[in-house]
Parts: C-alpha cells; sequence; structure tokens
C-alpha cells in the first residue's frame, strides 16, 4: 500500500473509531479463545482444541494485521477517542496477561505429552531387552549351537 494510500485511510476520525472497534472486537474474541483453550486444556479434552485452534490462528493473524496497521499509521492513535484509547491499553494488557496463562498452560501439557511419550519409548526398550544380556540380531545366527537359515552348517578340523 502506498504512503498516500495509508493516509486516507484513517483521514476522518469516524475511520480511526471504526478501526480501533474492530481492534477491540479482535481483541475480545482472542481473549476469550485463549480463556477458553485454558479451560480445555484444564480438562484435557483434546477434540475441543482442535476446534479452537483454527479460529485462533485467524485471530492472530488479524491482530498481526491490525498490529502492522498500528505501525504504519501511528497518527490513526492520535484521531481515536481518548476513552477508546484507554479501553485498548486496557484490553491489551489482559490479553497479554491470559496470552502468559496460555503459553504456561500450553508449554505444560507439552512437556506432559513429551513426558509420557519417552515413558513408551524406555519402555518399549527394555521390553526388547528383556532377555538375560542383549544380543545383536544381526550376530545372533554367528553363535554356536543356534540354527539359522543364513548360514550352512560347515565342518573343519582345528588340528593342524
Amino acid at each position: 500500500m502506498s504512503k498516500q494510500m495509508k493516509e486516507k485511510q484513517f483521514s476522518t476520525e469516524e475511520k480511526a473509531q471504526k478501526f480501533s472497534q474492530d481492534l477491540a472486537g479482535v481483541m475480545r474474541s482472542l481473549t476469550e479463545i485463549m480463556e477458553e483453550e485454558n479451560r480445555l486444556l484444564g480438562k484435557k479434552d483434546l477434540k475441543g482444541l482442535e476446534k479452537l485452534t483454527q479460529k485462533k490462528m485467524q485471530l492472530v493473524g488479524a491482530c498481526q494485521k491490525y498490529r502492522t496497521m498500528l505501525i504504519d499509521n501511528p497518527d490513526v492513535l492520535k484521531k481515536m477517542d481518548g476513552l477508546m484509547r484507554v479501553q485498548l491499553g486496557a484490553m491489551r494488557k489482559d490479553c497479554l496477561l491470559i496470552a502468559k496463562k496460555n503459553e504456561s498452560a500450553v508449554g505444560g501439557a507439552l512437556q506432559a505429552t513429551q513426558n509420557m511419550v519417552e515413558t513408551i519409548v524406555n519402555a518399549a526398550v527394555k521390553e526388547t531387552k528383556k532377555t538375560d544380556g542383549y544380543k545383536d540380531p544381526r550376530k545372533k545366527h554367528l553363535e554356536l549351537g543356534t540354527y539359522s537359515p543364513v548360514c550352512t552348517p560347515v565342518a573343519f578340523s582345528r588340528a593342524v
């Protein structure tokens, strides 16, 4: 977008107000989704989490878009209603707080999943090594007294 188009985009206070209301709606929706995600993580409801993930990603993309617009057009903040600026600041703080809680909950779920996978792998390794000693299956046919379809028995004399 050219600089002139960006300036025209928020040329009036009405457009700045519309922008701020849209941004507030996106932030509110994202906050609600993260709260719901935290609740579902607490319940260990993975199916519910799958449904939220797509919507959460769309809202995060929209927040990124609005953030870029604010960076490109800092004058829009001056054209906004003072009360709306205060509300957006409060919403930003709430969103950041919930994002931290969400990060912690998702990190905990990820760590629990990694621990479970590690336990399963360790149990599988332990199960395969249950014999008296571990024997390399590639060399088992070389042991004396073991039938091997790969090797044919050969008689030889060690006396020279």
